[in-house]
């Protein structure tokens, strides 16, 4: 889709309830849509949009942005043009995390719901709660079979380390990641790639169904910050999962698609009423 600043690339799947899922940093859309529609089947009665964000895939800036602020002005027009001004869900993982709750801070009347994957809470890491990182399986065997620059990236990575595992972070996490514009994503990182003001109102109370899914390992965004907004969502669950570290979504996938499975049986039945 062409906007004033991007060609956005996107990828769509089935008919219904538009729903948008934003990425995390550095990589793209296959991280959610590969284990959603290539080994789940997708989501029945969800339309399922899966853009690459502005400096990441196979989306084509035409100027680097140098802030979310900037990013944000990319990627909201793009969800108001795809859903047509029709209610719609927002899903997103790790930065796409705190993008969707952007999402739903400016369009609180249109959003039916928000799925949030090892959201991040703050930009700033010095601020973030996270455990220490701690391996909970590892294939030594196979490990040692690997290259040492994927050894390296896996191993720092992913808190189960197995063959199936690495198989799918090669395909959705590794791959992926040598598309970004680094020099771009470095640039807006070291500014905290923080919104100008707090993108969790205090005053905001979001009651569609909503979830956060955290890994209880995770070293890069943690879980517990959750807390200190969970309240502004009244509808919403949260659920922590043990041996599952920040790509939990491949580390402890059987678990995740359920999750996602029913927190969208819980927007579809909101829709119905």
């Amino acid at each position: 889709m062409e906007t004033d600043r991007a060609k956005v690339y996107y990828e769509e799947y089935g008919e219904g309830i538009p729903l948008v899922f934003l990425h995390g940093y550095h990589i793209d859309h296959k991280c959610l849509s590969v284990p959603i529609e290539e080994r789940a089947g997708g989501l029945e009665g969800f339309r399922r949009i899966y853009p690459d964000l502005p400096g990441m895939g196979l989306t084509e800036l035409k100027e680097p942005v140098s802030t979310t602020e900037e990013l944000f002005a990319i990627i909201l027009p793009f969800i108001d043009r795809i859903t047509d001004g029709k209610p719609f869900a927002v899903a997103g993982y790790s930065y796409g995390g705190y993008l969707a709750r952007g999402v739903v801070k400016v369009r609180t009347k249109k959003v039916l719901g928000m799925l949030l994957v090892c959201p991040v809470i703050f930009p700033e890491r010095t601020s973030r709660i996270v455990p220490d990182f701690v391996v909970q399986e590892q294939d030594v065997e196979f490990i040692q079979k690997l290259s040492p620059e994927d050894r390296e990236f896996f191993t720092e990575s992913c808190v189960i380390q197995t063959e199936t595992v690495y198989n799918k972070f090669r395909k959705e996490i590794a791959e992926p990641f040598a598309l970004a514009d680094r020099k771009m994503l470095k640039n807006l990182q070291r500014q905290a790639y923080s919104f100008e003001k707090p993108v969790d109102k205090t005053n905001m109370d979001f009651d569609g169904p909503s979830l956060f899914l955290a890994g209880r390992q995770d070293s890069v965004v943690g879980y517990e910050d959750i807390y200190s907004i969970f309240n502004n969502y009244s509808g919403a669950e949260l659920t922590i999962l043990n041996r599952a570290g920040h790509n939990l979504q491949i580390e402890r996938e059987a678990e995740f698609l359920r999750l996602v499975e029913a927190w969208s049986q819980r927007v579809l039945l909101l829709k119905k009423e």
